[in-house]
């Protein structure tokens, strides 16, 4: 489960329905989001071109390519890029 994105979601009768029946989900939610909640990431090098990377990745298994090897690239990839910029050795 993902929480949605949308208001209207949350305040549609059905998904309250639905999710009413998970203990103090709804509640819990709501008790954040009247908090001014917001997502704050972690300050990471490389973050958009590594994840713009890995969401390529998946979209080429999508449209077929084999898995293990697609992915073995990608942590090729990943890990020269991460060198590169001193974050690991």
């Amino acid at each position: 489960m993902v929480n949605p994105v949308r208001a209207s979601i949350w305040e549609n009768a059905d998904f309250q329905t639905k999710m009413g029946k998970q203990t103090n989900y709804l509640e819990t939610f709501n008790t954040i989001m009247s908090n001014d909640a917001k997502i704050q990431f972690t300050p990471q090098p490389l973050f958009f071109e590594t994840t713009t990377e890995w969401a390529q990745a998946l979209q080429d298994i999508y449209a077929g390519a084999d898995a293990q090897t697609r992915l073995d690239e990608l942590v090729d990839s990943l890990t020269t890029q991460l060198q590169d910029a001193g974050v690991i050795q």
